[in-house]
């Protein structure tokens, strides 16, 4: 087997990486190159510079945290309801959290955050309780109720909905323009 051909397509890989702006280090781009030539979880696209192209723009959005503000804002409910499904949490954590699963694309401030708690609460979709932590200090902890869980299903569903809408949109986009 030929390791230098997409699979899904038998189309070559490039064996030196496409010219591009240099946004992004000497380092970066090497090792995005690298991950589209070993990558076992290719998107699957019809051609490897789009694919390349494709993870080149990601990246981009997540260095430079190119989310709209409206984005973040339809986001939050899920995100936040998601968490919560694994366990009690505070709003530093919840931030943490965000931070850590977004890569660090989506920073949300105490100011963003704890309205949409308060509004969930407010909903019946969480719960909150004050709790002294090992330090002595008092916490407030939210956690998910059964309504809440049944939310994040139909969220789940809408934004998977939405997103194969999107995929599907852009790749016919992607092959029209290369093709």
């Amino acid at each position: 087997m030929n390791n230098d051909l997409d699979l899904a397509t038998q189309i070559p890989y490039p064996k030196e990486k496409p010219s591009l702006p240099q946004v992004l280090s000497r380092e970066e781009l090497t090792l995005l190159f690298d991950s589209c030539l070993n990558s076992k979880h290719r998107v699957h696209v019809c051609n490897p510079i789009i694919q390349f192209s494709y993870v080149y723009i990601t990246i981009l959005y997540i260095k430079y945290k190119m989310i709209s503000k409206s984005l973040i804002a339809a986001s939050s409910r899920p995100l936040i309801l998601g968490i919560l499904r694994s366990g009690k949490s505070y709003g530093y954590l919840i931030l943490q959290k965000v931070k850590e699963l977004s890569g660090g694309v989506l920073e949300w401030s105490d100011g963003m955050l704890y309205p949409v708690l308060h509004r969930l609460e407010k909903e019946g979709l969480i719960l909150s309780e004050w709790i002294i932590s090992e330090e002595g200090r008092p916490r407030k902890y939210y956690s998910i109720t059964e309504k809440g869980k049944n939310e994040l299903f139909k969220e789940k569903e809408q934004w998977m909905n939405v997103h194969m809408a999107l995929n599907k949109i852009w790749m016919a986009i992607n092959c029209q323009d290369n093709g």
